[in-house]
């Protein structure tokens, strides 16, 4: 039986003995959430018509001190309850009217900050932000997440003796008002101590640019220590990292680490099968060495291979003096391209100098040596290009297996001038945004945009992958893969000096890991003055698996195509 089926059965069995729980309760007179705190809380609501009729009388007498109790956490202090207990025939029935009466509402919240973190601007904006409740309904709740807040924060700060001098809540129901009152001392705010780092492989110096913000002389934070694991994880080198603060034996002022790494295996091989609608069956293998030497370069590989795309990548990578996620690549690639339009056969050397900057920017500046042996119905051309180019790439979200916040930015900017090493002259820039942004009923809403604008002097020279193309699943959808752009005198696509996409995608969940979807795309690739614009909808379902999304569209072209509709399927995120 399909999982979603069976999870549609549960919860249709689950609502059926919940509300056979319930039928002997009948609570009135208040609202949703005070109903379903009582109804949480009523002792006598777990009961079953089989119960000794002792046991429910019982149970009936302590119902209103557990109701006074359920709405009192919500902030109602005076309520009148009028209740009956009926043995009938069948069952035993109880019922309880409650007018739950004025909320109480807090009046005041004083705060004070003893110690250190008395001028901690953490401490401040967290006081600000309590400040806010003022003026509404009292729930225990709000009062037990202060307190622990205070304490979460103290502890991620380095505060570690913290504690607090003074807490109590005031109910003055007379007036139906709160006041809220605590006195929390931070002591005397703790720094990061030794680091002992248990590792043999690697040069000691490279392993000190992971830990260089955990100086003697900074304060102790466990984010910095989150931080310090997921540069861990995403430097590839460490199979297992293990960081221990030491809290319970701290020196003086000081907290002590060890960290403990176990390397990854030398050499990684895996094997892929997989299918897109753009590319077609897709083989692939990758290779990674994670460790090439002590002072931790490596080198990866990766070939696909296609009926209409085929790639061969090697890229050698070596760690830069500036930062954990800054590098000196050389590479060598080859590729196979063969579309309804055009033929293409390359080879290219490539350099690249990598730099995370701030704010998850990451800044490429690279040289690339490029050989194209291509064939278009006009034309059959070799060229060599020698391009210097510098691309910006953002990209964050909240999740990411399943995001529903993000967004991915990514700005190249390339060209070439005409030499012994480049058959031609160009300049071209290329931008790409995708927005995905959360809505109502857990809907997402997600843009995507590309643009492209190039100048060149002499067209046929210029290779077919500098060329702009649209159509296919990450461009318009309801078109085939690069059928969209200018044609020649034979009516046969030849690739554009501009690119123009954009696209509004909805999504709707209907579980937790399965969604449904409609989509608009437009726009076109163009030369300079003439824009047709074509335009494709569609719908598609999503699938959220463990190992990453998978998605199927259906798009209808509303102008002139090859095909009547495409059926797209792909697999990852697009974030």
């Amino acid at each position: 039986m399909p999982k979603p089926i069976i999870i549609f059965g549960l919860v249709i069995i689950i609502n059926l003995l919940n509300s056979s729980a319930m039928a002997n309760v009948i609570v009135k007179g208040i609202d949703e959430p005070l109903k379903q705190n009582v109804l949480l809380l009523l002792s006598l609501n777990q009961q079953s018509c089989q119960a000794k009729t002792w046991q429910i009388q019982s149970l009936f007498t302590q119902a209103e001190k557990e109701i006074q109790t359920a709405v009192k956490a919500l902030g109602y202090y005076q309520p009148q309850i009028h209740s009956t207990l009926q043995f009938l025939p069948e069952c035993w029935l109880a019922e309880f009217d409650i007018q739950a009466g004025k909320p109480v509402i807090i009046k005041k919240i004083n705060i004070v900050i003893q110690g250190q973190a008395k001028n901690d601007t953490e401490f401040e904006q967290l006081v600000i932000k309590f400040n806010t409740k003022i003026g509404e309904p009292l729930q225990h709740s709000l009062y037990e997440a202060i307190k622990n807040k205070l304490t979460v924060l103290a502890q991620e700060q380095g505060y570690l003796s913290a504690k607090f001098i003074h807490h109590q809540l005031i109910i003055d129901k007379q007036n139906n008002s709160a006041e809220i009152r605590l006195t929390f001392d931070s002591g005397l705010r703790y720094h990061f101590g030794t680091v002992n780092i248990q590792q043999s492989l690697l040069d000691p110096t490279l392993i000190e640019k992971y830990t260089h913000e955990l100086k003697q002389s900074h304060f102790y934070n466990s984010r910095d220590l989150v931080n310090l694991y997921d540069a861990f994880i995403k430097s590839g080198y460490f199979d297992n990292i293990e960081i221990r603060p030491h809290l319970q034996q701290p020196l003086p002022n000081r907290v002590p680490l060890t960290i403990q790494l176990t390397p990854k295996p030398r050499h990684q091989i895996s094997l892929g099968l997989g299918y897109a609608t753009d590319i077609g069956a897709l083989f692939s293998i990758y290779y990674q060495n994670h460790r090439l030497n002590a002072i931790g370069d490596f080198l990866n590989a990766n070939i696909d291979i296609s009926p209409v795309l085929s790639t061969l990548e090697t890229e050698y990578n070596h760690p830069l003096e500036t930062g954990v996620n800054d590098f000196l690549t050389f590479g060598i690639g080859m590729r196979y391209e063969n579309t309804d339009h055009f033929q293409a056969k390359s080879a290219t050397l490539s350099t690249r100098l990598k730099y995370a900057l701030a704010n998850a920017w990451k800044q490429t500046v690279y040289i690339d040596l490029n050989y194209e042996d291509f064939y278009t119905p006009m034309n059959h051309t070799q060229s060599w290009l020698l391009v210097p180019g510098i691309n910006w790439l953002y990209s964050v979200s909240n999740n990411q297996l399943h995001p529903t916040e993000g967004q991915r930015i990514k700005i190249d900017i390339n060209g070439s001038y005409q030499n012994p090493l480049s058959a031609v002259s160009f300049a071209r820039l290329n931008w790409e945004l995708i927005w995905l942004h959360s809505l109502p009923w857990k809907g997402l809403l997600m843009f995507r945009n590309s643009i492209g604008l190039m100048a060149v002097d002499n067209w046929q020279q210029l290779p077919t992958s500098y060329r702009f193309y649209a159509g296919g699943i990450n461009s318009i959808r309801g078109y085939d893969y690069k059928e969209l752009a200018p044609k020649d005198v034979n009516n046969q696509v030849q690739g554009g000096h501009g690119l123009a996409v954009f696209s509004i995608e909805y999504e709707q969940p209907l579980t937790e890991n399965w969604s449904i979807a409609t989509f608009v795309d437009s726009g076109n690739a163009f030369n300079w003055g003439n824009l047709p614009i074509k335009s494709g909808v569609g719908v598609g379902i999503r699938w959220y698996s463990p190992i990453g999304p998978l998605r199927i569209d259906v798009a209808l072209p509303l102008n002139e195509a090859q095909s009547d509709y495409q059926i797209y399927f792909a697999a990852g995120a697009r974030l």
